[in-house]
């Protein structure tokens, strides 16, 4: 912003006709200088534009390399838990047999019958 304008694009040294200068002239000036203004303003806006647009790809980029890798490790986490799940199951009918093999121990050992106390 200059010093002569107001914060809305409009210089005040321009507002006024030039010396000599006809009502068309100035008004022709006055386009020129709103349309180079506007050409300065859309370069800039593009510019800005392509700035987020390129940050944004980067993002994205990141973004997608960590989803990748966190879905690699939850993959992995996934089967940890299915070989535990595995294992203690095993663990179980294990321990469920042992059980039963001592009830049948219980009752096969001599001395021991059934309904019959001593």
């Amino acid at each position: 912003m200059t010093e002569s304008d107001d914060g809305n694009g409009n210089s005040g040294e321009n507002d006024q006709p030039l010396p000599g200068e006809s009502e068309e002239q100035t008004k022709s000036r006055k386009r020129k200088e709103r349309l180079e203004q506007n050409r300065i303003s859309a370069r800039e806006s593009r510019k800005r534009k392509k700035t987020m647009i390129e940050e944004l790809q980067r993002t994205v980029i990141t973004l997608s390399r960590e989803n990748k890798e966190l879905n690699e490790r939850n993959e992995q986490l996934r089967r940890n838990m299915m070989e535990i799940a595995t294992k203690v199951r095993i663990f179980d009918m294990k321990r469920n047999l042992a059980g039963r093999n001592q009830s049948m121990m219980r009752i096969a050992s001599p001395g021991h019958h059934r309904g019959v106390t001593t």
